[in-house]
């Protein structure tokens, strides 16, 4: 139903402004309430423009260190760096006893540049000729997508003539287990369990050019219990593993632990009824062009399902390790994970993205112009598009933080507004949820659009229609002072307290 037609069903009803309030960390916070530095950068560097906080990594990190000390196990931590583009966030993170996931040849070469020595560094991902001749050189882990790559592995490592033995994950896919139902998608990433023995075999009779190191999984969306089967399968194939001959390290479990990016538990709840009851037609349309974000009215009932992920989990990062570690694995004597690890002298490897990077960037885009939409939407455009801003599938919803320029505002109707962007198309939106910021943002104020280092500032950006993509600086506190430098020249210590 049009927009306009849905106002005229709903005029007499109460108004309805759900929304998001973000969480922000303090530090962005801090530099928030720094408008005149804000504003100065962005007319000084550019719009868009990523704004990097090398420090809040700290946090994540021994977020998930602590989860591995409380249960009393070794491994390796590797952050992977794909989520988004940043060097001043692999330079920050190389002072600390982490290693780093890379998922192609320059990422490799980046890891390198910023600090990562190659025993520190693991390889994922689909992998070509020259991505595997330059890890093997360097004897970067390998963690292994496919039969194929493993045997051309091999083969590399015999034609380089190479005395140490190529270290190998192999990732696993196909998981199964009676009491479990997995999602019927398909996958690209690993190679399937009931393959497995036939690849146990083959490592068997190519153990001196190959070190197992054990097997890996990474289950994107997977529920709690859809990852206790993949671990119980992962164990009970290195037990096989080991019945075989071979001597698995440890287990790898991938990433994919959540985060927090709405404030409020009771308002993430409440926006999303409010958005169901849009979808309805019982209040306003929340979305541009009334998508529903994935719901949709199937005769006054809402089908379908949401294109946004949960903005809040009760237990996010090292907590969300720690809660999945003291579960239990019926099949192997009902013992808790963190147990069958330590007890069998496993070490865990774990591959966090998303968590790693939770609140060390926002974006900031300079208002151009307002102007009302067709159907009289209040539209707001914005110096950036949406390649700056957009994520692999999901979508985030909180509420973006408006930094006004001028002292005359225009106060905000009670309907919203969207943001638009720069492309030359009718679709650039940036984001399809309504805005309600206290009031219009004009041309010269800047919209900030938070925690969007994980998968949202740069992982899908392109120079579209030969649009700029956004400068990223990073910034720091020291000494109660704010400090910036381009993302690349960031430096990782203080000189100034250096002793000499």
């Amino acid at each position: 139903m049009p927009i306009y037609a849905q106002r005229q069903m709903v005029a007499e009803q109460s108004v309805v402004k759900p929304r998001v309030l973000p969480r922000i960390h303090p530090r962005i916070q801090r530099l928030l309430e720094q408008k005149d530095l804000l504003l100065s950068l962005v007319d000084g560097v550019g719009s868009p423009l990523n704004v990097i906080f090398p420090q809040n990594i700290e946090d994540n990190i021994k977020s998930f260190q602590d989860a591995y000390k409380k249960n009393h196990l070794r491994g390796r931590i590797y952050y992977t760096s794909k989520p988004c583009k940043s060097n001043a966030l692999l330079r920050h993170a190389s002072l600390f006893s982490i290693g780093l996931d890379v998922s192609s040849p320059n990422s490799l070469k980046e890891a390198l540049g910023c600090g990562f020595a190659p025993d520190r560094i693991e390889a994922t991902g689909p992998k070509n000729l020259d991505y595997l001749l330059t890890c093997l050189q360097l004897d970067v882990l390998l963690n292994v997508d496919n039969f194929e790559e493993l045997k051309l592995i091999a083969a590399l490592h015999k034609k380089l003539g190479l005395s140490r033995r190529a270290r190998v994950f192999v990732r696993l896919c196909g998981f199964n287990s009676p009491r479990v139902s997995f999602t019927p998608q398909d996958n690209t990433f690993g190679i399937h369990v009931k393959n497995i023995p036939a690849v146990l075999d083959w490592l068997v009779e190519h153990k001196k050019q190959i070190d197992f190191q054990g097997f890996a999984f990474y289950v994107s969306g997977a529920s709690n219990e859809q990852r206790l089967v993949a671990i119980e399968n992962q164990l009970e194939l290195t037990f096989l593993a080991r019945k075989k001959g071979l001597q698995p390290k440890g287990i790898d479990i991938g990433g994919g632990f959540a985060i927090q990016y709405a404030d409020s538990q009771e308002e993430w709840d409440e926006y999303q009824l409010a958005l169901k009851q849009s979808v309805k037609n019982e209040i306003p349309s929340q979305t541009w062009n009334n998508s529903g974000l994935g719901y949709r009215n199937d005769d006054g009932v809402v089908a379908g399902g949401p294109l946004y992920f949960n903005h809040y989990s009760v237990r996010t990062k090292g907590d969300e390790l720690d809660d999945l570690l003291n579960r239990r694995l019926p099949k192997l004597g009902n013992t808790k994970i963190a147990s069958l690890i330590s007890d069998n002298l496993l070490e865990l490897y774990i591959e966090p993205g998303r968590a790693m990077l939770d609140q060390c960037g926002i974006t900031l885009g300079r208002v151009n112009f307002n102007k009302p939409s067709t159907w009289d939407e209040e539209l707001v455009g914005v110096d950036m598009n949406q390649t700056n801003l957009r994520s692999m599938h999901h979508k985030n919803l909180t509420q973006s933080v408006v930094l006004y320029r001028n002292a005359a505002r225009n106060k905000l109707n009670d309907e919203g507004l969207f943001y638009m962007g720069n492309l030359c198309v009718s679709y650039d939106i940036l984001q399809y949820n309504k805005q309600f910021p206290d009031f219009i943002p004009q041309a010269g104020d800047i919209v900030c659009f938070m925690n969007t280092a994980p998968y949202t500032m740069d992982f899908n950006e392109s120079t579209t229609l030969m649009q700029p993509i956004a400068t990223k600086v990073a910034v720091w506190e020291n000494h109660e002072k704010w400090n910036w430098a381009l993302d690349n020249k960031y430096i990782p210590i203080d000189f100034s307290r250096l002793e000499k």
